[in-house]
């Protein structure tokens, strides 16, 4: 009895959480109210203060666990092996972010209007990076990676490169089209420092092909330091 009251218990904040999102998604930060939580969510103004503390901490927490979902998102991928197999989740957590474009993009500028966010980074940043560092133990194992590289420090300053490329994103600074482009570009220069031989040549290929997109993001940027070498 006490597993389904559990269950049940669980299903209905997953429910609040994602009532919460999509309320988010449609009206902003600035115009919800936590009466229209509540109403949105099916539950009284009581309800939501006691299992969530208020508008920040509830927004927070639908805010999270979505991202948490999309950025540790890393289904397999049978073909790839070693650092193709972390491009490729650098890939999908991209692409998982696109998918939904102008939700994500909604919940994000929620997000950053949001007073206390700092436990919540750093746990989205904890959680992506325990995935990335079991892709570069694979690369260890297969000599990809440089004997020196520590794989936990690695681990995180690649998670802290793919979340500051999400928030880019969300600023309107960079495309739809080019965020994975922009993120791989970012990675695959911490793993082209970080890995060897073959390996390092892979990866500035991919890093070049990445930056030719990146660029074009860019075209003022581009030009005026184009313009300060030859003047």
């Amino acid at each position: 009895m006490s597993d389904l009251i559990a269950r049940q218990n669980r299903e209905r904040g997953e429910r609040i959480l994602e009532a919460t999102r999509e309320l988010l998604a449609e009206r902003g930060y600035d115009r919800v109210t936590v009466r229209e939580l509540a109403e949105r969510c099916g539950v009284s103004v009581p309800t939501l203060y006691n299992r969530f503390g208020g508008k920040d901490e509830l927004i927070a927490r639908a805010v999270e666990a979505r991202f948490a979902h999309v950025l540790t998102s890393n289904g397999e991928d049978e073909e790839a092996a070693g650092y193709a197999r972390l491009m490729a989740l650098v890939g999908r957590i991209a692409d998982g972010v696109v998918e939904l474009a102008d939700y994500h993009r909604a919940l994000l500028r929620a997000f950053t209007q949001v007073r206390e966010t700092g436990a919540i980074h750093e746990s989205l940043a904890h959680g992506l990076a325990g995935a990335i560092g079991e892709q570069l133990g694979e690369m260890r194992g297969r000599r990809q990676l440089a004997d020196w590289v520590s794989i936990d420090v690695l681990a995180a300053q690649v998670a802290t490169a793919c979340i500051a490329a999400t928030m880019t994103w969300s600023s309107g600074a960079v495309s739809d089209a080019g965020l994975r482009a922009f993120m791989e570009h970012s990675v695959g220069l911490l793993l082209a420092a970080s890995s060897r031989g073959a390996t390092q040549r892979a990866l500035l290929e991919r890093v070049q092909a990445a930056q030719e997109i990146v660029a074009a993001e860019f075209p003022t940027r581009a030009n005026t330091s184009a313009d300060a070498r030859t003047a």
